[in-house]
């Protein structure tokens, strides 16, 4: 999901939802709050200490697990947790999200040549001119996309945090008092999703406190939708910002040139390099239910519908419908046409993690025929047949649009229940590069949707899908022939050329990069037949593993443990009472044991407890914070958001359209009367 998009549109909409986190203020670190459990999504923070803003990149590995070190402090200096820290890095991802990661490490591998090729064409201009330097060798750090499950980086990664967190157990205070958690990129799946996973299996067991208090890190802005679909009320995301700009006159930082009096002095927060702001989903729901108030409604079945509904805008598994763009108003607009249609809807969009098809369908009847407007107004009148061969050229036909339907209804019904439930299909992917129409997804109610569950793939087998062959270095040899050799088999999956289609956006990553699909059962026939290749080292990196718990041996929990040892060498329950409300189970190492009593840190793996139904509504016994915001106050935020995009010279194509004055105002549905829908642009 387009973070910068999405969040400024939550944040300028939702205005009050925002807390700065005041670092040098000890009242006020965690915005005078206490959390009981702390999660880092551990990609966002290796990616900015691997190739950081406005600093030079680190050479060396080492280097790059220092800067981890020091920004996993802070982050926790600033939230102080009381219970628990679990802090996942990403795993091999489902086969739906691995085409975006292939696009993402193929265009940076593009543009890092295409930037090597400008620089030596450059020094040669020097040498011609006299000029003497000495170029600097390319570090361990020069290729980002070793950010992967089943790197030597990611291996290396996971025992240098294993060492730190035991470090930090034994001798920090701070520290001591909390259970740690650390699923590295052996444990399957993407980062936050196994948190949340985590969360929504702890839920609703033995010992589970409803009033847990949460707070998580990360820069993804699907993390907002995660924490809504989990129903914890008392939940809040903490995410960095931009420190501003230094002053060129005095020095310091936090005002400019041309308010500078020579005697302002910067605070310790911006003397770093970033700041850092609390998002809380407590006072998000708050203006969700103002927003979307409707008579008779459930608002935790609303909340369902609004993640849903925010999936159409962006996500990671599914390309975004030709004309919704959420710089242009397209959530305002969605949210208003469910509003007006709620009544005539076969009952919510959502239910319990599962798309009902038929309200579905008729939602975006609706949408389509806002989208035919749009369509009449801002294009010529047979666009989208003319989208349609423009995208898909001489594949084109009506076969192809069924095609685009049902795979995009199943897209649908996957995501929301990854979000709600976990993976449905680790091998189901969206087999296009575009989207349908929203007008030509009639009849989706009709469409039968179903998944098998299947298996996730082996490390080096996601690397061999998602990396570009100028990085097959980091895999074994034997693996690295099959990219790189134009005999292999499977040469055809990497194309040393192809196409980036701006697709009317703006900024080259918005671009669809247009590359052939992984075919999985050709790669696994080559890829089985080399793992008796493998060194010791390299089958520890293509394993599946669990999790890790760490924890000071004078815990209650750490002499539980003990205790359970002597009865059993396989798994042990965790008893809630003891664990503070943690479930799940433990497998017992006697050697891990023995080996934790010189430092005094406990380390086994964790299990979590078993899958069984999220129930997507408050839990039992919560207790809701008092409400902090009025009906008046989400009024004049809104509307002095509407002003701020106005002035800033965006546009809203919905306006007109989603009026009770648009054009599809006459349009009869099959379903029932048309109504009109009220925008409301960010």
């Amino acid at each position: 999901m387009g973070v910068p998009a999405f969040y400024r549109w939550l944040t300028r909409r939702y205005p009050l939802i925002i807390a700065d986190a005041v670092e040098d203020d000890l009242a006020a670190l965690s915005g005078g709050l206490e959390y009981d459990n702390f999660y880092l999504d551990m990609n966002g923070i290796v990616h900015l200490c691997f190739h950081p803003e406005g600093k030079p990149a680190p050479l060396s590995y080492d280097e790059v697990f220092h800067c981890i070190f020091q920004c996993i402090d802070r982050l926790v200096a600033i939230v102080r947790p009381r219970k628990l820290l679990y802090m996942a890095i990403d795993g091999v991802a489902p086969r739906a999200k691995m085409n975006q990661q292939r696009s993402r490490r193929f265009r940076a591998a593009k543009e890092a040549l295409e930037v090597r090729s400008f620089l030596c064409f450059l020094f040669h201009l020097l040498e011609l001119s006299c000029y003497h330097f000495q170029v600097q060798k390319r570090g361990e750090t020069s290729d980002s996309n070793v950010i992967t499950p089943g790197t030597e980086f990611m291996a290396l990664l996971s025992d240098a945090l294993s060492q730190y967190v035991q470090l930090r157990l034994s001798e920090s205070p701070g520290w001591q008092r909390m259970k740690v958690i650390l699923s590295d990129a052996n444990v399957p799946g993407e980062g936050e999703h196994k948190i949340f996973y985590f969360i929504r299996m702890q839920r609703n067991l033995p010992g589970f406190d409803p009033n847990t208090r949460h707070c998580l890190y990360g820069l993804d802005a699907d993390l907002v939708m995660l924490a809504l679909a989990t129903h914890e009320v008392h939940f809040s995301i903490l995410r960095e910002v931009p420190c501003p700009r230094k002053c060129y006159l005095c020095g310091e930082v936090g005002h400019i040139a041309k308010h500078c009096d020579g005697t302002q002095k910067s605070t310790l927060e911006e003397t770093e390099d970033v700041s850092y702001q609390f998002l809380h989903i407590w006072l998000l729901r708050e203006y969700l239910e103002l927003e979307l108030k409707i008579a008779d409604a459930d608002f935790e079945r609303i909340v369902d519908d609004f993640v849903f509904i925010c999936f159409f805008v962006g996500n990671d598994f599914l390309p975004g419908l030709p004309t919704l763009d959420i710089r242009q108003g397209a959530i305002g607009m969605l949210l208003s046409v469910y509003k007006q249609e709620f009544s005539n809807m076969s009952g919510y969009l959502t239910e319990t993690g599962e798309v009902n098809l038929r309200s579905l369908e008729y939602f975006l009847e609706m949408v389509g025929q806002i989208e035919d407007g749009i369509i009449q107004k801002q294009f010529q009148k047979s666009w989208k047949a003319t989208y349609y061969e423009e995208k898909f050229g001489s594949e084109y036909s009506e076969e192809l649009k069924k095609g685009l339907a049902q795979k995009y209804t199943e897209g649908l019904c996957w995501i929301l229940h990854y979000y709600y439930r976990g993976v449905s299909s680790w091998q189901w992917y969206y087999p296009y590069h575009y989207a349908p129409f929203a007008s030509d997804l009639a009849g989706l109610g009709a469409i039968e949707v179903r998944f098998e569950a299947g298996k996730p793939l082996k490390p080096f087998d996601m690397l061999m899908g998602v990396l570009p062959a100028s990085s097959a270095w980091a895999l074994p040899e034997y693996y690295r022939l099959l990219m790189t050799n134009p005999a292999s088999p499977l040469i055809d999956f990497y194309p040393e050329e192809f196409v980036v289609d701006m697709n009317g956006k703006q900024y080259p990553w918005q671009g669809v990069v247009k590359l052939p699909f992984i075919n999985v059962e050709r790669l696994l026939v080559e890829t089985r037949k080399l793992e008796g290749t493998l060194s010791a080292s390299e089958i520890k990196r293509n394993s599946i593993d669990q999790e890790l718990l760490f924890l000071c041996c004078h815990q209650p929990l750490a002499r539980y443990i003990y205790a359970c040892v002597e009865d059993t060498e396989g798994i042990c329950a965790i008893n809630p009472i003891i664990s503070e409300g943690l479930n799940g189970f433990l497998t017992l190492n006697r050697g891990a044991l023995e080996a934790a009593v010189p430092h005094n840190v406990l380390c086994v793996n964790y299990i979590c407890p078993s899958n069984h139904p999220h129930i997507p509504s408050l839990p039992d016994g919560v207790i809701l914070p008092a409400k902090s915001i009025v009906d008046r106050d989400f009024r004049r935020h809104s509307h002095r958001g509407r002003q701020r995009s106005t002035s800033s010279g965006s546009s809203d194509p919905y306006r007109e359209h989603g009026s009770p004055s648009g054009r599809w105002r006459g349009r009869r549905s099959s379903h029932s009367r048309t109504r009109s829908v009220d925008s409301h642009e960010s």
